[in-house]
């Protein structure tokens, strides 16, 4: 099974709760594990580490996976800063973004590929020929 670190804009409130899940399981179907910091390290705002374990945890993640998708609904400089360690180790990035969003030229210049999306299924689509699966 291949992993993905699934990057999206901090909500607190746990307002991503559900699109953290469906995303979740739309690439499980696909045979991917998907890791993500609000609801693996924080457990939807139980735990609230400092901004050091914050980091190195999530530093850590991206290092366990095959493949960081990053989602652009919202910007965030957490996003680009996941994306650029995940560059500069190597490991593909997918910039996903809802129809209509803009992507900046930083990350469509880190990206490996970039997909436009409605679903969760369009998501877990954009995996098809990335990492171990290509």
């Amino acid at each position: 099974m291949q992993t993905a670190y699934f990057g999206c804009k901090y909500r607190p409130g746990g307002v991503n709760r559900a699109w953290v899940d469906e995303v979740a399981e739309a690439l499980a179907r696909e045979g991917w594990e998907l890791l993500n910091v609000e609801r693996d390290l924080e457990r939807w705002g139980e735990v609230q580490p400092d901004a050091t374990t914050l980091m190195e945890e999530t530093f850590r993640m991206i290092d366990r996976s095959d493949v960081v998708l990053i989602d652009l609904a919202e910007k965030g400089v957490g996003l680009g800063i996941e994306a650029g360690y995940a560059s500069a180790k190597g490991l593909p990035v997918v910039a996903a973004l809802p129809h209509g969003a803009d992507l900046s030229v930083t990350l469509a210049g880190i990206a490996t590929a970039v997909v436009r999306y409605g679903s969760a299924d369009d998501v877990a689509a954009a995996l098809d020929g990335v990492g171990a699966h290509a």
